[in-house]
């Protein structure tokens, strides 16, 4: 995501956006909430505070199905305590690195295995007609979406192959 637009420290700041696509790199905008959500990002840091000791207690625990279990129940607790990011914010990453880089620049990576919330109606790829739809009425051409869905990064990835065979091969 973009520090630009949501001041998670994780996100990237124009300038090393500008340095990535310089290089034909790819910013793959994440589907955490706090990467996406100045609200959410701010909140979360909030409530992560007043958790802490819950959450630190919850560690001690050896069992690992034990210790699970009590980060399941921890989680489901506070689950639905912030809004979640929407499309709108996903969108506003993507507008963002469009403007600083290139529509060559941008890519997804959902993460929907990795992070506690996802964006309201973007919450699986079977819901990406919902992203594609936000895309369309900004403006964006079935072309862009199909570099942002993953064209673009199948160029990186075969750049990255090609470089390699040729490191191979000695040159």
């Amino acid at each position: 995501g973009c520090r630009a637009v949501t001041g998670y420290t994780r996100n990237m700041t124009d300038e090393m956006i500008k340095a990535l696509a310089a290089k034909g790199g790819v910013v793959n905008i994440n589907f955490g909430c706090e990467f996406l959500s100045q609200s959410y990002f701010e909140g979360s840091r909030e409530l992560n505070a007043k958790i802490r000791p819950q959450f630190e207690a919850v560690q001690k625990i050896t069992d690992p199905k034990e210790r699970e279990a009590a980060i399941d129940k921890l989680r489901a607790e506070f689950a639905g305590a912030l809004p979640p990011a929407t499309i709108d914010d996903v969108v506003a990453h993507i507008d963002h690195v469009r403007k600083v880089a290139g529509i060559d620049a941008i890519g997804i990576g959902t993460d929907f295995d990795g992070v506690a919330c996802v964006p309201k109606d973007l919450d699986s790829y079977a819901k990406f007609p919902n992203l594609t739809r936000k895309l369309l009425e900004k403006g964006y051409t079935a072309e862009d979406i199909k570099k942002i869905y993953g064209a673009n990064m199948l160029r990186v990835m075969k750049a990255v192959e090609d470089r390699a065979k040729a490191i191979q091969a000695g040159k």
